[in-house]
């Protein structure tokens, strides 16, 4: 490896190698839900998984699943997670996955 890290128990990816980085993260939800990417510090709006499944009152569960995927030039030393900024329901099997596809300049 490059010395990339995620923190497991935080979700957070600190960058070692500068480049073109794939990033794909999804989710099954139940409720509203709003997920962003967060790049040091700062929320991704372009980035913004939203669900509005409130649930129907007819005995069956009613969920969403989605995905989000991008490119972005990322630079040695930047940290990127995932943020729920909304959660009235709950947010399942969330799989947040870093592709370094080349190294390039930024």
């Amino acid at each position: 490896t490059d010395g990339s890290t995620i923190s497991i128990s935080t979700g957070k990816y600190e960058v070692s190698t500068q480049g073109l980085y794939t990033i794909n993260f999804s989710a099954y939800t139940f409720g509203q839900a709003r997920i962003y990417l967060v790049k040091d510090g700062e929320q991704q709006d372009d980035t913004q998984y939203f669900s509005n499944q409130n649930g129907k009152n007819d005995g069956f569960l009613h969920g969403d699943q989605g995905t989000r995927s991008l490119v972005m030039c990322l630079r040695q030393g930047q940290e990127i997670h995932l943020e729920a900024t909304i959660n009235t329901g709950s947010i399942f099997n969330l799989q947040f996955c870093v592709t370094l596809e080349a190294e390039t300049a930024c």
